[in-house]
């Protein structure tokens, strides 16, 4: 794990100085997208204990504690969804390997 000054010095690197927020705090920017990262992986975490719940509650034959799990842990894939924005608008990278399609796969458009 890269401590503080060579994560600065990474992302100093990667982004251009043109981009928003970069002039003035490009180190702020760097721990923010750490902490967006940190997020996500909570988030993730969250939408696969909401779901494991779910099927719990649902073959205990507690429908509806199962549907407000449901609700829940589509909320918590708005916030991946939310967090995924944010860093494909401040990581340049992190978007063009969102963008980047893989042997074998499909675009969000051919679906």
């Amino acid at each position: 794990m890269l401590n503080d000054d060579s994560k600065a010095e990474y992302y100093r690197d990667r982004y251009p100085r043109e981009h928003p927020m970069m002039e003035h705090h490009h180190g702020k920017l760097a721990k923010l997208l750490e902490l967006i990262r940190e997020d996500l992986r909570g988030e993730l975490a969250a939408i696969n204990e909401y779901a494991s719940h779910m099927v719990e509650a649902m073959e205990a034959g507690y429908n509806d504690i199962a549907r407000v799990l449901h609700h829940i842990m589509l909320d918590e894939k708005d916030h991946v969804a939310s967090l995924t924005k944010i860093l494909n608008k401040y990581d340049p990278e992190q978007r063009r390997a969102f963008m980047k399609e893989e042997p074998g796969t499909y675009s969000i458009q051919d679906q």
